[in-house]
Formats: structure tokens, C-alpha cells, sequence
């Protein structure tokens, strides 16, 4: 596609995520849900942050600042 048609590979990247969550919805219509307790936990857990009042983050949030902090080191 990429190629073929000139297409920019983020367009190519985005279009193909989109028709694969397509055909998953197509497959299932059912929601999946967090039943794991760690997990369920993971993802409600939030950060203060300092010095911008009653401001929270997702711990996801940090995680990936993390890890694009050590990209950029790397």
C-alpha cells in the first residue's frame, strides 16, 4: 500500500489498526472488561501532581514518560 499507492506510512500504520479493530468488533461485539484485581487496580491508580492543585495522572501516564525518558537517553 505503501508503495504501490504513495501512501504516507503513518496513514498505511493508522488504516490498517483501524480495519483490525474493525474486524475484531466484527468477530465479537462483546466489551472485555478488567476482571484481574491488579490490573483492575493499575488502571483506576492516579498521581498527584505537584503544584498544580487537585491535578492527577494515570500511573500510565508516568510509565510512559519513563520509558520515553530512557528512548531519548539510549
Amino acid at each position: 500500500m505503501i508503495h504501490f499507492f504513495k501512501v504516507l506510512p503513518l496513514f498505511a500504520r493508522l488504516a490498517g489498526m483501524f480495519v483490525a479493530r474493525e474486524m475484531c468488533f466484527f468477530i465479537s461485539r462483546d466489551a472485555i472488561t478488567l476482571s484481574e484485581p491488579f490490573y483492575r487496580a493499575w488502571s483506576m491508580a492516579r498521581i498527584p501532581v505537584p503544584g498544580l492543585g487537585k491535578t492527577f495522572v494515570s500511573v500510565n501516564v508516568v510509565l510512559s514518560l519513563v520509558v520515553l525518558l530512557i528512548a531519548f537517553d539510549a
